[in-house]
């Protein structure tokens, strides 16, 4: 057993003739790997900054391309040397123009700009070789092999990293000789790229290989199946359930829910290609019903997805992340209309649409980056200008006292035009001699600082105090407490009283009550600092509680500015009412935060009187 088991083991030979003809197959693919690995090397003993090492970057961007070029040649029966040097010749002007034009780019958007190409590399990589041929069980094994092989290449390559790795860490302990760190980061990248790369690309079929192939491995069927589907529907049940609580409460959805949605949305459409061959045998009968009813049902999610983003753009505006839910959402919409209505639901829809969509908001005055550039200054135009702060295309110094909510908001926006589009994108805003005389490089502010630095100085170049939305310490603390446990208290007019113990942070702000027969909820209004009584979800009795709190925290400034304010149970109530319900509110404690000039109530102790 042991020695048949041995002889069926791939012979040294066997792997260099396969290593060779993968080789020789794939030239260009394996030799960026290796050029990017050994640059990388380089940048590691010489301690060279991420931001340096862009060459790196750049040649791994040439694994996908040159992997979608050989691909169509091979597709097209293009062999000839002359073909090969076409391949060539267009991956080098594409990486050396990539190179050309981002190697000083120091913004944010670089890493997301090359997320962005490299995305759209390996959506090529998918249909490329398909492009003129319409058979879609071609195209589907092919892309079967591609996952199935790179899931195989990356354990693979994790398992021989780990091994040597481990048997490194021996060696070191053993024989105690010490290993520097960067081996170990180094081991990796000879995994990652040129191990895992020449692997992957030794199972990669050729085209005419795939023309009988109609088989579908057991084990990716009890993966998806089993897997995969019941994840996605659970998933698509929490989100059922939270639009649900949406409509009951009728609050505005979440904004992470853009991610969830797009997420379960874009897993499930995943999930549908890899089990898609199934669903024309007659016992599987059921891939085809459950294929129309999830795109019927994520329709509704979509639409949930859109109210969250478009609050969130109300608000704030468009940035790229946004930008890319918001196309992301019109493309999910659009493939779900397509498979329930379209007669064909040709798979290859599906990569050909994203890579569109994905070149399409790569460049151009549309693209991801021009359109929310162009949003966030307008953003920032129109409150330069509301204080006259802009006049033409000069900026000025504040005359006027400038509303503290749009402070934060202009410090937020040029914080956001400066880490991800550069200060070059405002030098029309602010004079040369300014920009200079901040003490940066090359004439304009630099990215390498800290995130709130340029920001900060512009808005003291206005006249304006810089407002960081994350800073906790622009909020201060309050803390009033009267005698209420201790001192009498009058209870004259009414014969209903009631404990309570707000939490504005959770459910515990709510407390149910009956009077006259009525049920009411009371509790306190964190965005307003008012106690309310609500019958029905809507306010029948407010009593706000801010001009309170104003002159109960001067008065804590005066007298005890490093504590809490001990005072009379009648300076901590207040009263009102209605025709049918009068209320008189004595606060034991109340405890709260001020955000600029805006008191916040967390928690408030007390006693409740009705009538």
């Amino acid at each position: 057993m042991t020695m048949r088991f041995i002889q069926n083991l791939p012979s040294i030979k066997f792997l260099a003739d396969e290593a060779k003809n993968t080789f020789l197959r794939f030239p260009f693919t394996i030799i960026v790997a290796i050029l990017a690995t050994s640059y990388s090397i380089y940048a590691v003993e010489w301690d060279i900054r991420l931001d340096d090492a862009k060459l790196a970057l750049t040649l791994a961007l040439g694994i996908p391309l040159f992997f979608a070029m050989t691909l169509l040649r091979e597709s097209k029966g293009w062999t000839s040397f002359r073909h090969k040097s076409i391949e060539f010749g267009i991956g080098t002007i594409f990486l050396t123009l990539h190179y050309f034009f981002t190697a000083n780019d120091g913004t944010n958007n670089y890493y997301l700009k090359y997320l962005h190409i490299s995305l759209g590399l390996h959506l090529l990589v998918a249909f490329i070789a398909f492009t003129h041929k319409r058979d879609k069980n071609e195209f589907w094994q092919f892309n079967r092999y591609l996952f199935l092989r790179i899931v195989l290449s990356v354990l693979y390559s994790g398992v021989f990293f780990c091994g040597l790795a481990i048997a490194l860490v021996t060696f070191s302990k053993l024989f105690l000789f010490n290993i520097s760190h960067n081996r170990y980061f180094e081991l990796w990248l000879i995994s990652a790229f040129v191990l895992t790369t020449w692997h992957f690309l030794a199972g990669v079929p050729k085209l005419v290989e795939l023309k009988e192939d109609t088989s579908y491995p057991k084990g990716l069927r009890f993966f998806v199946q089993f897997l995969l589907i019941p994840l996605v529907s659970l998933y698509m049940v929490i989100l059922y359930c939270y639009m649900t609580k949406i409509l009951i409460t009728w609050n505005w959805p979440n904004g992470y829910i853009g991610w969830l949605v797009s997420i379960m949305s874009v897993l499930g459409i995943f999930n549908l290609l890899l089990i898609d061959p199934e669903k024309q045998k007659a016992e599987n009968r059921w891939i085809s019903s459950y294929s129309k009813y999830y795109y019927i049902l994520i329709l509704p999610l979509l639409g949930m997805f859109f109210m969250a983003i478009g609050k969130r753009v109300s608000e704030y505006g468009v940035t790229e992340q946004r930008y890319f839910l918001i196309i992301l959402g019109s493309l999910l919409t659009g493939l779900a209309a397509y498979f329930i209505f379209s007669a064909k639901k040709n798979i290859k829809v599906i990569p050909i649409s994203f890579f569109a969509v994905v070149v399409l908001s790569l460049w151009g005055p549309w693209s991801a980056y021009n359109y929310s550039l162009r949003n966030q200054k307008s953003r920032a135009q129109k409150i330069l200008e509301k204080y006259r702060l802009l006049v033409g295309n000069t900026t000025k110094v504040a005359t006027v006292s400038v509303n503290s909510a749009d402070e934060r908001q202009l410090s937020s926006i040029f914080d956001y035009i400066i880490q991800n589009h550069g200060s070059d994108a405002i030098s029309e805003w602010f004079p040369k001699s300014t920009l200079i005389a901040l003490g940066r490089s090359n004439d304009a502010i630099t990215v390498q600082k800290p995130r709130s630095q340029n920001a900060q100085a512009l808005m003291e170049h206005l006249g304006l105090k810089y407002k960081d939305k994350w800073n906790l310490e622009q909020k201060s603390s309050f803390n009033f407490r009267s005698d209420l446990t201790i001192a009498p208290f009058s209870v004259a007019g009414f014969n209903n009283a009631v404990l309570v113990n707000f939490n504005t942070y959770g459910n515990e702000n709510w407390k149910s009550v009956s009077l006259k027969g009525k049920d009411f909820s009371i509790g306190v209004e964190k965005s307003t600092s008012s106690f309310v009584i609500r019958e029905n979800s809507k306010n029948v009795i407010t009593l706000p509680m801010a001009d309170l709190i104003k002159k109960l925290r001067a008065a804590q400034r005066t007298e005890n500015p490093n504590n809490d304010l001990l005072t009379s149970h009648d300076q901590l109530t207040v009263e009102g009412g209605n025709d049918f319900v009068k209320v008189k509110l004595l606060i034991k404690d109340m405890i709260g935060e001020y955000n600029e000039d805006m008191p916040s109530i967390n928690n408030l102790n007390g006693i409740i009187l009705l009538k």
